[in-house]
């Protein structure tokens, strides 16, 4: 009975650690590529910011098609694609 209840609770850790991960993980980390803008229709070096928890993109840092790299004006439309470098359907 008590090894029931010790599984038990490891798995209900386990599944709100899965499930709330994203918000207990705040850290970030740079990711630098280079990405097919359809816009520009070139390809373009861009360093991105993505959550450490699932690598999902968060913002972009930099781009090579803005002067200076670090002013974005565009509406960032490669942090909605599902693959970095690929436009989603």
């Amino acid at each position: 009975m008590p090894t029931l209840v010790l599984v038990l609770g490891v798995l209900l850790l386990a599944v709100v650690a899965i499930v709330l991960g994203c918000r207990l993980v705040a850290s970030t980390r740079p990711i630098t590529t280079t990405s097919w803008c359809p816009l520009r229709r070139e390809y373009l070096a861009v360093d991105y910011r993505a959550a450490v928890w699932n690598n999902a993109l968060l913002d972009v840092e930099r781009c090579s098609a803005f002067g200076p790299p670090r002013q974005i004006t565009c509406v960032k439309s490669c942090m909605q694609w599902r693959q970095r470098g690929t436009v989603a359907p």
